[in-house]
């Protein structure tokens, strides 16, 4: 995720002009493979996004689609927002 996140500041720098306020954004879909993910790994989920040094972190983890797997099997819980600033 860290990589991922490098990756998109680095392209926003090249966007626009240079006295812009530029924002790299990643979207992350956490899955997991075997099962549902109970209220423990969802914070542990968290825990983890808000260690990424970010401008702003935002997820979504609704009930209800807790249990939904797509059609490989993969359990995806919600998603995640991360922003920071393109510098330089």
């Amino acid at each position: 995720m860290t990589q991922a996140l490098h990756d998109v500041t680095s392209a926003a720098r090249l966007i626009s002009f240079a006295s812009d306020l530029k924002l790299g954004c990643l979207f992350v879909a956490p899955q997991k493979t075997q099962h549902g993910a109970t209220p423990e790994e969802l914070q542990d989920m968290v825990d983890d996004l808000q260690k990424e040094h970010t401008c702003a972190v935002a997820w979504y983890f609704p009930y209800a689609y807790r249990k939904l797997r797509n059609e490989a099997g993969q359990y995806h819980p919600g998603i995640a927002v991360l922003l920071k600033e393109a510098r330089g």
